[in-house]
């Protein structure tokens, strides 16, 4: 009979420890509240106090997850179609372009005045000879041009530029050679003397 006794004692004192140590892991699986740690609490105890609570977690969380993927999907989907849209009118709109455009009225048909702006950097337009002389090629929010002596000869769009907001070039007025973009309200050059 003590035996039977010292084994049911042994095996309630086991009981309790266990009990005790799934509260805790409980307790901190609930504060971490994430897939992977639910799924570690039901392996380690697939029956317990907590197993069902922790099952339930663990669904709303794969189905929030599931939900967050399809709208990133949804998200990426939408923003492609946008960008290839925006491709497509950016094709269309080049077609027009025509040989012998000055960079100025480039600006102007391709609406990026708001972007290139000479009275805001009319100091870089005339270091650059933009309404003159400009010799080199701009970037312009996926247009890629080509001028010489102040007349575009050569242009087409570079796809991954498109909507980029990005502007830039490399130019030659005839007395300086340079690089500029510009950013905001900011502008960057670089030049250096023929």
């Amino acid at each position: 009979m003590k035996k039977i006794l010292f084994i049911g004692v042994i095996f309630l004192l086991y009981s309790i420890s266990i009990f005790s140590q799934s509260k805790k892991k409980w307790e901190k699986t609930q504060s971490l509240n994430s897939i992977s740690v639910y799924q570690d609490f039901i392996n380690k105890y697939p029956v317990g106090k907590y197993t069902e609570e922790a099952k339930r977690n663990l669904a709303n969380l794969n189905d929030l997850e599931e939900k967050r993927l399809a709208k990133e999907k949804e998200d990426a989907e939408r923003k492609n179609a946008e960008k290839q849209q925006k491709i497509k009118l950016a094709q269309e709109k080049i077609k027009n372009l025509k040989v012998g455009m000055t960079m100025k009225e480039v600006i102007t048909f391709l609406s990026f005045d708001e972007y290139i702006n000479p009275y805001k950097f009319g100091y870089l337009f005339t270091g650059m000879g933009l309404f003159g002389a400009y010799t080199g090629n701009a970037v312009m929010d996926g247009y890629y041009l080509d001028f010489k002596n102040g007349e575009a000869i050569n242009w087409h769009i570079v796809e991954n530029e498109v909507d980029s907001k990005q502007f830039h070039g490399e130019y030659d007025n005839g007395m300086t050679i340079g690089t500029w973009s510009v950013s905001g309200d900011s502008v960057n050059t670089e030049m250096k003397a023929k």
